[in-house]
C-alpha cells in the first residue's frame, strides 16, 4: 500500500525551501486569486521543514491576490518587479542562483502550470535547466530527506505512484493530486509583508 500523500519528512536539519507562486484566475468568475497548484506547492513546502519557506513571484508587488499565499501562515513574499510581458525564467534563475550560492536554498517547488497566461508548464524545466539542477515533475509528497538526497513520490496515470531518489538541490512541480492547500486566513494575509525587489527582466 502506498503512503498517504501528506509528506512525513525526516530531515536532519532545517531545509531551505522556496515556492514559486503566480497569480491565478477563477475558472468561472475570472477573478484573480492564488493559483491552486501553486498553493499546493506552498502547502507541501510548509510540511517539509520547521523553517518557513520563501515565496517568490515575478510581476507586480501591487497585486493584492498574492496576500492569499501569506494567509497560509507565511510572513513575507518576495516580488521581483517586472512588466506583464517579461520573461520570468532568467529573473527567477538569477535570484535562485544567488540564494543557492549563499547556501539559502535546497528545494524549489512550483505548480505544474499557471492558470492564466501561456500556462505551458515549461517554467520549472527552464529554471532547472538554467540552474543546472535536476527537475522532478508532478510530485505528490516528499517521504524523507537525508544524506543530500530526497525520496519523493511522483504521480502517475490512474492514481499510481512512483518512488524516486533525487539529489539536493532540485526543482519539482507539485501535482494536483498533492495535499490540498489550507484556507487563507485574512488576518495573517494582511499582516504579511510584500517585499518588492528590482530585477533585470526583458520581454518574453
Amino acid at each position: 500500500m502506498l503512503p498517504e500523500s501528506r509528506s512525513k519528512t525526516m530531515a536532519s536539519q532545517a531545509m531551505k525551501i522556496a515556492a514559486l507562486v503566480s497569480v491565478g484566475q477563477h475558472p468561472l468568475s475570472r477573478r484573480e486569486r492564488r493559483a491552486d497548484q501553486d498553493a499546493r506547492a506552498v502547502e507541501l513546502a510548509l510540511s517539509l521543514s520547521p523553517e518557513l519557506p520563501s515565496l517568490i513571484h515575478v510581476g507586480s508587488a501591487r497585486n493584492e491576490s498574492l496576500r492569499a499565499y501569506l494567509g497560509m501562515g507565511l510572513t513575507d513574499v518576495t516580488v521581483l518587479n517586472a512588466e506583464p510581458d517579461a520573461d520570468a525564467v532568467p529573473a527567477l534563475a538569477n535570484y535562485l542562483r544567488d540564494q543557492a550560492l549563499d547556501h539559502q536554498l535546497d528545494i524549489v517547488l512550483t505548480g505544474v502550470r499557471a492558470e492564466c497566461g501561456e500556462g505551458s508548464g515549461l517554467l520549472p524545466y527552464a529554471v532547472a535547466d538554467q540552474l543546472g539542477w535536476p527537475m522532478v515533475p508532478r510530485i505528490v509528497s516528499v517521504v524523507s530527506i537525508a544524506d543530500g538526497h530526497a525520496e519523493v513520490w511522483q504521480a502517475l496515470p490512474r492514481g499510481q505512484r512512483r518512488a524516486l531518489r533525487v539529489p539536493l538541490p532540485f526543482v519539482a512541480s507539485v501535482d494536483p493530486a498533492a495535499e490540498p492547500a489550507r484556507q487563507s486566513a485574512f488576518g495573517p494575509a494582511q499582516r504579511g509583508n510584500i517585499d518588492s525587489q528590482p530585477c533585470a527582466a526583458e520581454p518574453d
